[in-house]
């Protein structure tokens, strides 16, 4: 009797490289307020555990399961920025682009600098967790390409932290989006003079205006009501 041949174990995984495999694990993308990097990390950890389970998937069953991977509300935006084309017809990098518009928020340099210098560690917040924000931080600051100038023009932005001097801060910030390398430190403290100066005129005007608004009116003369007699 011819006993049988052992069965040949099936190879888990037959197309490998061209599908994502059973294995591939990679939570959904969704909204999360509060932290400038989570798209990019999120989207790290996607294309490595991407490249493992199917390194040479094409460019089309990438950008698919890219949308796959998108939680609900997160999709809905996305299919609404793909309009009028669908979001099939876009290639994994064109899906990129228009992820990182969605969860990008649009700040400039100096905003991020200037969130750096005011980093102070939350209340209970783990140690490391705070080191790690303090990574991030750095290297949104762009050391290499801050100029003198501009880093005199952040000390004195972060040293205005009163309340009253919020208009000060939102101009001294325009003012270096707006110049750029361009900026100078004397200029930002002379035109800063001239806003405080403005802005105590103003004020001045607006007490007189209070103070003749104030005044009183003499009275009208009260007419006299004659009263009739009762009637009989």
């Amino acid at each position: 009797m011819v006993s049988p041949k052992p069965r040949q174990p099936k190879p888990r995984y037959p197309n490998k490289g061209t599908h994502p495999r059973r294995s591939y694990r990679t939570s959904k993308l969704t909204w999360q307020t509060g932290n400038p990097t989570h798209f990019e990390d999120w989207l790290k950890h996607f294309e490595m555990s991407l490249l493992c389970a199917a390194p040479n998937i094409s460019d089309k069953y990438k950008a698919m399961v890219l949308a796959i991977k998108l939680s609900n509300g997160v999709f809905a935006e996305f299919r609404k920025c793909c309009l009028p084309k669908e979001v099939t017809e876009y290639t994994y990098q064109e899906t990129v682009t228009w992820l990182r518009l969605l969860f990008t928020k649009q700040r400039s340099v100096f905003a991020d600098r200037y969130d750096c210098l005011r980093l102070t560690r939350l209340e209970r917040e783990e140690f490391m967790q705070f080191v790690n924000r303090c990574k991030a931080a750095l290297k949104r600051f762009w050391f290499e390409k801050l100029t003198t100038e501009q880093f005199n023009a952040l000390i004195l932005l972060s040293a205005l932290k009163a309340p009253s001097d919020e208009p000060l801060r939102t101009w001294i910030l325009q003012k270096l989006n707006q110049d750029g390398n361009q900026v100078r430190f004397d200029e930002i403290v002379i035109d800063c003079v001239s806003f405080l100066t403005t802005k105590a005129d103003c004020q001045v005007f607006a007490n007189e205006n209070v103070q003749l608004n104030a005044v009183q009116k003499p009275p009208h003369e009260r007419r006299q009501h004659c009263k009739l007699p009762p009637s009989q």
